[in-house]
């Protein structure tokens, strides 16, 4: 995944900045517990990606504001949706 032009909200960069040391399976089960959403992050390459650009840019910059939970539907999920008849 390309993070190189994330927008990211407040609330969101936050909870990363604050959950920065959770391994691949907490962060998933962490964001389970809190949003509902299976399996966040697909893969584990995802997660360091995402880790990583927020570690490394000084340019992130997340107002405060409302957030409403836009959230990509992860493929397996998209697809499973797609069959159903």
């Amino acid at each position: 995944m390309d993070f190189s032009c994330i927008d990211i909200g407040f609330l969101s960069l936050t909870f990363f900045q604050n959950n920065n040391r959770l391994s691949f399976k907490e962060i998933n089960n962490t964001l389970k517990d809190n949003t509902g959403i299976v399996n966040f992050f697909e893969k584990e390459e995802y997660f360091v990606q995402l880790k990583e650009t927020l570690i490394n840019s000084q340019s992130i910059v997340a107002e405060s504001q409302v957030e409403y939970g836009d959230y990509q539907t992860n493929q397996q999920l998209s697809q499973s949706i797609c069959n159903c008849r």
